[in-house]
């Protein structure tokens, strides 16, 4: 079956409502709605929303990066193993070359 696992065959589910919590609690912390965050990181809202609720349990790396700067959070320090992965697979491609 193409495209994204649902929240039944995701090893990742808990990190989506850790991220999930991360990022209301950061976005709250700085006096932004989901509608000014999602404009701000140039993303739907519908996209902000959905990643907030946890309803997407692996959500993109571009996504959560864009979030994560405008909120000025740390990947690293979230400690989360899909957020990880995705920085360092993204980290070896700039090395490469290959963005």
């Amino acid at each position: 079956m193409p495209g994204r696992r649902t929240r039944a065959e995701s090893l990742y589910a808990k990190d989506a409502a850790k991220l999930a919590a991360a990022i209301r609690s950061a976005r709250a912390a700085k006096g932004l709605t989901q509608e000014e965050l999602a404009r701000a990181c140039e993303l739907s809202l519908s996209t902000v929303r959905k990643i907030e609720r946890s309803a997407i349990v692996e959500p993109g790396f571009f996504p959560v990066s864009a979030i994560l700067t405008v909120l000025e959070l740390d990947a690293m320090d979230l400690k989360l193993p899909t957020i990880l992965r995705l920085r360092r697979s993204w980290s070896s491609l700039r090395k490469r070359g290959r963005r």
